[in-house]
């Protein structure tokens, strides 16, 4: 018996700290799935790895993917900016983000990231749908579909 209240000790301790080190991170697919789209204008800002997005009232974080921590966006801090994208809280996961002359698309409408692909090429990358060769030429037949 005292193993067991131990053991469940341990298990609900865990569980515990799990909840506390893990709370208050927000993903970009959270963002998306239960944000509002809007328009937001404001000035770029770059601190401490990622990029956000300042307005008169709030600093939003940018959910852009793999792409917003990459050091080689033509981004310049400081610079104003148009951002339309889904907004939960103080975060937004841009549709596209405009700023000068360039736009920059990072998910689309349907609320899925466009660095993960579409449909038969969800994480293909940069490959051209014409150049796509599915595993099984007669999808209907693909194996555990029925025949």
């Amino acid at each position: 018996m005292r193993t067991r209240t131990m053991m469940m000790v341990v298990a609900l301790a865990a569980i515990v700290a799990l909840g506390v080190f893990a709370g208050d991170e927000i993903l970009g697919r959270d963002v998306a799935r239960g944000g509002s789209l809007q328009d937001v204008s404001g000035s770029l800002l770059y601190d401490g790895n990622e990029w956000f997005l300042t307005d008169a009232a709030t600093t939003y974080e940018l959910h852009m993917g793999p792409y917003g921590h990459d050091e080689t966006l033509p981004f310049v801090d400081g610079a104003g900016a148009v951002v339309q994208g889904f907004v939960l809280d103080e975060h937004i996961a841009p549709l596209q983000v405009i700023t000068g002359s360039e736009t920059h698309e990072f998910w689309h409408e349907s609320r899925y990231p466009l660095w993960a692909g579409n449909g038969a090429l969800r994480n293909a990358g940069g490959s051209a749908r014409d150049d796509f060769e599915p595993a099984y030429r007669n999808q209907d037949l693909r194996p555990g579909r029925g025949r």
